[in-house]
């Protein structure tokens, strides 16, 4: 390998982010993070992984959590922090101790600014054309094509909101990340040798 022993991937949706981390990690042999950040997350705040899930489903620009804001005794922590920030603080701890346990791929959750001081990730963003991904998301994810346009633009704005609220940065800028990836135009497979290559210093 090379000197890194991370890969972070941020993606915009539909763009192939998860399956570009899968084969990476395939490639590499070592295990990839997504869903489980928000298992062990909800495990941490004794939560069911739903309620977590449903709360992240609530991102959209400024009413970022709103809703979340007045269930926050459903959590049973009397911290005063709000829904939103005891979710995040929980979910960085679970990507820091899958960091600490060795070379791993982790995708989204703000995990390039979580791991920003470290010196071994390649963090990677992941984008492609709207069109690409309005095929991905109809072929691959079963979205109705009539609303197949709305459901990207609304999951690319849950994702930046998610970002900017946590990060105060913009979401997808490329002076945060080593490699940015057009997936529609290079394609899954071109995009996973790109990053081995890097990652491996070949």
């Amino acid at each position: 390998m090379g000197n890194y022993s991370i890969v972070t991937i941020e993606r915009e949706y539909a763009s192939g982010g998860k399956e570009i981390g899968q084969k990476v990690a395939d490639a590499l042999q070592i295990p990839l993070y997504n869903n489980e950040i928000v298992s062990m997350a909800a495990q941490k705040l004794h939560v069911d992984p739903e309620y977590v899930a449903h709360i992240e489903e609530q991102m959209t620009g400024s009413m970022l959590f709103n809703l979340a804001m007045s269930a926050t005794s459903q959590l049973g922590i009397g911290t005063g922090r709000s829904v939103s920030d005891q979710l995040f603080r929980a979910e960085c701890e679970v990507i820091q101790n899958f960091a600490q346990q060795g070379s791993c791929v982790i995708v989204g959750r703000c995990v390039d600014h979580v791991l920003r001081n470290r010196k071994d990730c390649l963090n990677v963003f992941i984008y492609a054309d709207l069109k690409t991904r309005k095929e991905r998301a109809i072929r691959q994810y079963g979205v109705d094509p009539s609303y197949v346009e709305s459901t990207t633009k609304k999951n690319d704005k849950r994702r930046s909101a998610y970002y900017n609220v946590n990060t105060s940065l913009a979401w997808g800028k490329k002076e945060f990340y080593d490699l940015c990836l057009n997936s529609g135009q290079l394609g899954v497979d071109s995009c996973v040798s790109a990053i081995l290559t890097l990652f491996q210093g070949t």
